[in-house]
């Protein structure tokens, strides 16, 4: 199979859980997005409690059961 042919082929399957973020998890991430975010002079941000998150037109048809 070639590069081209599994990138064709590829498709990804997630389940996702009702169980919202720990603490700690959330801390985590915020202090790796803070250390990438001045690494490369980015703006990537972490928001959570945010329902309409994924809703709205952009989002159609790419998540299922996903929760913020």
């Amino acid at each position: 199979m070639t590069i081209e042919e599994a990138i064709k082929q590829r498709h990804s399957v997630r389940k996702y859980i009702h169980k919202p973020l720990s603490t700690e998890v959330v801390r985590a991430l915020e202090e790796k997005i803070l250390e990438c975010n001045k690494e490369g002079g980015l703006h990537i941000q972490l928001v959570t409690q945010e329902t309409k998150a994924f809703s709205g037109i952009m989002s159609y048809g790419k998540f299922h059961g996903v929760e913020n």
